[in-house]
């Protein structure tokens, strides 16, 4: 269940980043993913514009499909699946961290 959250974290992320943060080849992503006893951890970097993700609003998810507005959903999945999801924004980079603990 672990490594399934996190790969939908991680697809949903990362297609953000390249669709929406303007990586390009001259400045990579990296992303690290660490397997503890516990717990399947992910940091993602990568330079552009500051943006943070676990700010964005919750999606309206009661209303009806021609009332909603477009987006929103990948964003709310990571927060519902993961159980550590930060970010902050150092030295011109974007650095978002998850993390799933097994159970």
């Amino acid at each position: 269940m672990a490594m399934r959250a996190m790969q939908v974290a991680l697809d949903e992320l990362l297609t953000n980043a390249i669709m929406h943060g303007k990586v390009t080849l001259n400045d990579p992503m990296q992303v690290d993913l660490i397997v503890a006893k516990n717990a399947l951890r992910a940091v993602i970097s990568h330079a552009g514009p500051a943006f943070d993700p676990t700010e964005v609003a919750a999606p309206d998810l009661e209303g009806s499909l021609p009332d909603r507005e477009i987006g929103g959903l990948g964003i709310h999945l990571v927060r519902s699946m993961m159980d550590e999801f930060s970010y902050e924004h150092v030295d011109g980079r974007n650095i978002l961290k998850l993390g799933k603990n097994f159970r």
